[in-house]
């Protein structure tokens, strides 16, 4: 096969009540030529039926689709990172084995869009939100009126971050990532670091569903877990020197903001040593200290 212009990675672990929608959906993609994209799917070490559904399709279509299949659970970020390293594709789409797509000519119509618009890193567009029976619970997971471009500093507003099934960016863009991503390889630092080398644009289609169920690595934990996550994200953006400086004030004030919700909880909890440790990074993070001690005193 000649270097294909598009790699399909997709990502599973325990997947199997879902894997078989995800890939029949990248399956029936259109408008491309079979050989001019591949598809890449990597395992966990499921402990359910899904390495067998895998490479049964494996067996099915062996030019089309390749297979990592751990023998021993390495974690998600590890089986991220493999994943996209396997890619040899201009172009990288992206996709989890719990959700998939819903739009035909996703590939087709992204492709198109970056071939025309060469100034931009990737591209994204809108998803549903199903449950596990998929049924629709939201019509669209970003409710707002998003811009045709997205810049680095305009993903500070979350509303404005695509739902992973419905990225396509340029490998290019990924071979110069920060190196902190392959320590951290999130979702929000994997948007963040590619926009050091270009815009996002949008597309307003749906292009994918996004699957809310029990057994979701992110979409169940609860709020104080979802806070302590984005916690840690952005001290990993602050972390980085060039992003540090250029948005010293946006990254002190979301810390100072999220450790002093988290501080919130603590207090609620009565748990001392998370209490303690997220007023001393309000305290740290808060440009205005009389403001922070303020704060903190209010919640005692």
């Amino acid at each position: 096969m000649t270097k294909p212009l598009i790699s399909v990675c997709l990502i599973t672990y325990n997947h199997k009540d879902y894997i078989n929608n995800a890939i029949e959906s990248i399956l029936k993609q259109k408008g491309l030529k079979e050989e001019s994209w591949e598809i890449i799917i990597a395992d966990d070490c499921s402990t359910d039926n899904t390495q067998t559904i895998i490479s049964d399709y494996k067996k099915k279509y062996p030019k089309r689709i390749n297979t990592i299949l751990h023998k021993m659970n390495i974690g998600a970020d590890k089986n991220f990172i493999g994943l996209l390293a396997k890619a040899k594709g201009k172009y990288i789409a992206y996709l989890e084995g719990d959700d998939f797509w819903t739009d035909e000519n996703k590939l087709k119509i992204q492709f198109e869009f970056l071939e025309k618009n060469r100034h931009l890193v990737g591209c994204f567009g809108n998803s549903n939100v199903i449950d596990k029976n998929n049924r629709v619970i939201e019509k669209f997971f970003l409710k707002t009126k998003i811009p045709n471009e997205i810049s680095q500093k305009d993903l500070w507003n979350s509303n404005y971050l695509g739902q992973t099934g419905t990225l396509m960016f340029a490998k290019s863009a990924l071979d110069k990532i920060h190196p902190i991503f392959y320590k951290y390889p999130w979702d929000r630092i994997l948007q963040f670091g590619l926009a050091d080398h270009g815009n996002w644009g949008y597309i307003d289609k749906i292009f994918s569903s996004y699957r809310i169920h029990s057994a979701g690595t992110y979409s169940m934990i609860g709020s104080k877990k979802q806070l302590e996550n984005l916690n840690e994200i952005n001290k990993t953006i602050y972390s980085v020197k060039n992003w540090r400086k250029k948005y010293n004030h946006i990254l002190r004030k979301k810390l100072s903001y999220l450790n002093l919700e988290l501080y919130k909880q603590n207090v609620k909890e009565k748990n001392n040593l998370k209490k303690i440790k997220s007023m001393f990074a309000v305290l740290y993070y808060c440009e205005s200290k009389t403001q922070a001690i303020k704060a903190l005193l209010k919640n005692f």
